[in-house]
This record gives C-alpha cells, structure tokens and sequence, in this order.
C-alpha cells in the first residue's frame, strides 16, 4: 500500500484557497469575539455564531438521513451522535458549504472543516516540541504513534477523529510521498493506508 504523487488539475491551488479563506474568518472571529476563537480546540459553534451561523442540534429523523443541514444563517446537525468529533466536523462542514457558495463540492467542504478545526502553525509547534520535525511515511507515523501516541495527543488537541488528522498531516507536508494540499484526491485512503501500518505495528 503506496500513496503516490496524485493531484486533481487546480484542486492543490483551490485547497490553498480554502486554507486562506479560513484562516481569514478565524482572524475575523478572533477580532470579533477575542483570542479565545483562536484556541484549539475551536470552538467552533461559537465561531459559527460570530460568523453569522447559529448551530441548532436535532433529532436525527429530522434531518431525513443528512449529517447535516445549513442555510444562510442556521447549521442544523442531529443531537444523536455522541462522537463531539463528528459533530464538530459536521458544524465545520456545514460552515464551508456557506462561505464556498451553493456550488462547493463535498471535498472543498471536507477541506474546509479540516482546515478550521487544525491550524496548521500549530500543529507544526506540536510536532516540533516532540522533535518530530520532518515528513514522514504514514508507516512512519503509524511507529510514531505506536511508541509516542502523537497522533492521539493530536487528535484531542483538536477535537477531530483521526481521518481528519491524517488529511491534515498530508495536507501540510508531513507525509513523504504525499504532495501538500491533495488530500482530497486520495479520498479515505490515507487514513486506510496508515491504520493499515498502524495495526501492522511496524514501520516501513
């Protein structure tokens, strides 16, 4: 199991888009609502209110099998899924499908929420404070993880699931062999392919 150096034409420039779009709206809510927008983990319901969203929790049949629902001004996801990380995901989802536009793809959106939730400066303090400092094979930081939890520690930093975590790793250099900022074009295989490693136990 190999990522390879895979790239959609302009999907690598329009991810970048969104990365810069984000980190916009955070310095808009931080200048709005205080450096606690900036915190991690996000608070995101609260950056969506600032934003001109406000996040409303459901019943699941409400939402006729949708994870979830926005218009111009409300973010509706359902109140069932006690995993806080999909919820959070989702209201950061729902957000990129409003500041996108009506035409914004699954994937910008996906990007979109991973981008919000995992800034990138920081996650780069992090891995730099554990000296982990260089790109790495995902069978790489299957070992890392193994032996140090980094990807744990991460993980609950951010409030995300690991799907997201891994993306965001690749997306910000951290995965040899995986270009910067197309995640998106390997879908879930990144994170298949370093569960994969990980459950192996060994590094490659």
């Amino acid at each position: 199991m190999k990522s390879n150096l895979i790239d959609i034409p302009g999907m690598t420039q329009r991810l970048q888009e969104i990365h810069d779009t984000t980190n916009a709206l955070i310095d808009e809510a931080i200048a709005r609502g205080g450096q606690s927008m900036g915190q991690v983990p996000r608070p995101i319901d609260a950056i969506a209110s600032i934003l001109g969203s406000h996040v409303h929790r459901a019943p699941e049949t409400l939402l006729h099998g949708n994870k979830g629902l926005c218009t111009e001004t409300a973010i509706v996801v359902p109140d069932t899924d006690g995993r806080h990380w999909v919820q959070r995901f989702t209201v950061a989802h729902e957000l990129g499908h409003q500041w996108l536009g009506p035409t914004a793809e699954e994937w910008e959106c996906n990007a979109f929420a991973g981008s919000i939730l995992i800034p990138s400066e920081d996650v780069h303090r992090e891995l730099d404070r554990r000296h982990l400092n260089q790109a790495a094979t995902l069978s790489r930081w299957a070992y890392y993880e193994t032996c140090t939890g980094v990807i744990t520690h991460l993980v609950r930093r951010y409030g995300v699931g690991y799907n997201a975590m891994i993306r965001a790793l690749a997306d910000y250099g951290w995965v040899v062999n995986v270009a910067p900022w197309t995640s998106a074009c390997h879908g879930d295989r990144l994170y298949e392919e370093y569960e994969h490693y990980y459950r192996q136990g060994r590094p490659r």
